[in-house]
């Protein structure tokens, strides 16, 4: 078990997604309303650059996780758009 610095409550660590990208974390809360686990600055592993990571419930994100799939352009979708 892990302990939240969001809620300061514990969350089962195997049921925890790593969430890096700033548009799908917003999906999952602000869209869907699944509050994150946990949320805490870190460095980007390839560039040294801070980012924030957003952790959520595996079992809580997995229909919004496909629908995030769904609606994610397709790469001829985007180089369309140049």
């Amino acid at each position: 078990m892990l302990i939240s610095s969001l809620t300061k409550k514990p969350y089962d660590e195997k049921d925890a997604i790593v969430v890096l990208n700033m548009k799908q974390s917003s999906f999952y809360w602000g869209k869907k309303g699944i509050q994150p686990l946990s949320i805490y600055p870190s460095n980007d592993r390839k560039t040294g650059e801070p980012i924030i990571v957003f952790v959520f419930s595996k079992s809580k994100t997995r229909e919004a996780y496909q629908e995030w799939l769904a609606m994610r352009p397709t790469t001829s979708e985007v180089e369309s758009n140049d």
